[in-house]
């Protein structure tokens, strides 16, 4: 019986400490305001293959997770998303084109031009962009970025 009650705890905790590396934009004005630091933002899509790929590299990588989870508030962001999003005192829509699909506008004020994902976007504290880095990384480039924070 005490096994049975258990199982929620332990699924729950692992769950927690397997996203623990990402926030979102809900939390992140509280959290900068808390302890400011670098923000590292992945665009993506749902239909970007490579973008699986590159959450499955850094899901595998538990020193990856260690640096983003300490050296820079991590999140994914969808290009493709209809939410309206709140970031650095600013509010971003999507906006549909033509054809019914189109561009979140925050993925286009973050630099994000063309339809080639992911992109990679540095901000520092302040909210300005640093670097731009487009398409996969290898768990040592990305290693490499966040070590120089």
């Amino acid at each position: 019986m005490k096994k049975l009650l258990l199982l929620p705890i332990i699924l729950i905790t692992l769950t927690l400490s397997a996203q623990g590396y990402k926030v979102n934009f809900g939390v992140l004005p509280e959290k900068m305001q808390q302890e400011p630091r670098h923000i590292l933002i992945k665009i993506e899509t749902t239909w970007c293959s490579i973008c699986k790929m590159q959450d499955k590299q850094i899901e595998s990588n538990e020193e990856l997770k260690g640096l983003l989870s300490s050296k820079v508030y991590y999140l994914s962001f969808d290009a493709e998303t209809t939410e309206t999003i709140n970031f650095a005192n600013n509010s971003y829509r999507f906006i549909p084109n033509a054809k019914g699909k189109g561009r979140h506008e925050l993925a286009t004020a973050l630099g994000c031009t063309d339809n080639a994902y992911p992109v990679w976007v540095l901000l520092t504290e302040d909210y300005e962009i640093k670097g731009t880095f487009k398409g996969f990384l290898k768990s040592d480039a990305l290693k490499q970025i966040l070590q120089k924070l």
